[in-house]
């Protein structure tokens, strides 16, 4: 049985702007999973900024050039962040 599992505000600003902007505007509008369809999926479906993220972002690829290449993380968007 699972009594607690608790939930951290920890969203990397780069890959996770989506989550970030569901855990404040969604979550804190309501916790009904069909208001949350027909309030926000429009909404989240059609936002340039994340349509964008979306294209450019990926942080398996990121991952995988970071430790083929020097080791280090490569931005790979222009992401909020």
């Amino acid at each position: 049985m699972i009594i607690l599992n608790p939930v951290f505000e920890i969203f990397h600003p780069e890959y996770h702007v989506a989550y970030r902007r569901f855990y404040d505007e969604v979550l804190a509008a309501t916790k009904d999973p069909f208001e949350m369809q027909a309030t926000f999926q429009e909404k989240f479906a059609t936002d340039p900024t994340l349509v964008g993220c979306y294209r450019t972002a990926s942080p398996t690829t990121a991952s995988i050039r970071s430790r083929c290449g020097t080791g280090r993380p490569i931005r790979s968007s222009t992401c909020p962040g």
